[in-house]
């Protein structure tokens, strides 16, 4: 009497495993990412020998012509959710050809603002 043997099944790929893997590299590349949005302007940024980090609760950022900008907010705009917000600290990206006459009015508004620490970001030399 002759039997038949068998058929082995060739192993299925174990597919799942590969996907596991991937998602958790996903999350990981997404969780160790710093994700900024783009400036709103085109900047080139003023020169300096020390290019410390900027810790500041919002970014307000200098046109060359003047226009300011922060959280996607213009002009007259930033002055207004700044008056709502009061912050005590901010940074500025003003363009390194931005007018000092505008930068130090701005200045001069911020302070009214009452906002006590302005950091300038400049690029290092």
């Amino acid at each position: 009497m002759q039997f038949k043997r068998p058929t082995k099944k060739q192993p299925s790929e174990a597919i799942i495993p590969m996907i596991n893997v991937v998602f958790l590299l996903l999350i990981f590349f997404l969780m160790s990412a710093s994700i900024a949005a783009p400036p709103p302007f085109e900047l080139t940024l003023p020169k300096a020998a020390n290019n410390a980090e900027l810790g500041a609760e919002f970014t307000l950022y200098i046109a060359q012509d003047g226009a300011i900008s922060t959280a996607g907010l213009y002009n007259d705009a930033v002055w207004q959710n700044l008056a709502e917000t009061t912050p005590t600290h901010i940074a500025i990206r003003a363009d390194q050809d931005a007018s000092a006459g505008e930068v130090a009015g701005i200045l001069r508004q911020l302070s009214t603002l009452g906002v006590a620490q302005i950091d300038l970001a400049v690029t290092a030399k």
